[in-house]
């Protein structure tokens, strides 16, 4: 996998190794008008996974990296999310009440 910084990957497949072994990606930027079949297999796992996508021309990509990018660029999340479903059904199995009323004045 390609690394630029620690929050940046670049590169079709290293993007889709990152996104099989569950990284966070929190956007990934997609040259303007590219396609080929391993972009399209991008696309379709940034669909799967609602990954956000932003097409952009080339020269914000070259503004990120002049590295070979292959015209894609994902943003690693320093955090985890979590849906909202999941934290309250981990409660409830727990035996937790994963409700807290806060009321201040």
């Amino acid at each position: 996998m390609k690394k630029l910084r620690n929050d940046i990957v670049f590169g079709s497949r290293s993007i889709l190794e990152a996104i099989n072994n569950g990284k966070e990606i929190d956007k990934v930027l997609i040259k303007k008008g590219q396609s080929n079949e391993l972009t399209d297999e991008l696309i379709d796992s940034l669909k799967q996974f609602r990954i956000p996508t932003q097409y952009v021309p080339i020269e914000k990509l070259n503004s990120i990296t002049t590295k070979n990018h292959q015209g894609c660029i994902a943003f690693i999340s320093p955090i985890t999310y979590f849906k909202l479903e999941e934290i309250v059904m981990k409660a409830f199995e727990e035996g937790r009440d994963p409700f807290c009323l806060c009321l201040t004045k």
